[in-house]
């Protein structure tokens, strides 16, 4: 009896650590890459943040413009992973000295790419009786990146 109050106890406090995560997430979402502070914050949103809230189609500093498009690092908006592999039909946010907000077109509440990427191995995870599968992830996670949508 007593072992299966504890295991209940875990179970809700990983739940409540995991909800933790997403509603945090969700709440940092705007401000994202932000380092000037509450001086920033309060530029971009009239005042401080009291809810959940969409970012800015624009974010001074933004270094999107300075990526590249077809590897990792800095370089060219010339190449075609970003927009054809991965984040489809988003190639434009990264034109060359542009100054898009990194989460531009979210809604108040959504989750950030590493929440959704977090559910998505929680959610393998959870179909596997709580095995870890590092195969099965890479390949969930490939196939979520190079989806469309």
């Amino acid at each position: 009896m007593a072992s299966n109050v504890a295991s209940m106890v875990l179970l809700d406090r990983v739940r409540g650590a995991l909800y933790g995560l997403l509603i945090a997430d969700a709440l940092a979402m705007p401000t994202h890459w932000y380092y000037g502070g509450e001086s920033q914050v309060r530029q971009d949103y009239g005042g401080l943040i009291k809810g959940y809230v969409a970012p800015p189609l624009h974010m001074s500093g933004s270094i999107m413009g300075k990526s590249n498009t077809g590897g990792d690092g800095r370089g060219s908006d010339k190449g075609t992973i970003i927009g054809d592999v991965i984040n489809h039909g988003k190639r434009k946010f990264w034109k060359t000295g542009s100054s898009y907000h990194y989460h531009q077109g979210m809604a108040p509440g959504d989750n950030t790419l590493e929440a959704v990427l977090t559910r998505n191995v929680i959610r393998a995870t959870a179909e596997k009786n709580g095995e870890f599968d590092a195969e099965g992830l890479l390949k969930e996670y490939v196939s979520f990146m190079m989806r469309p949508g």
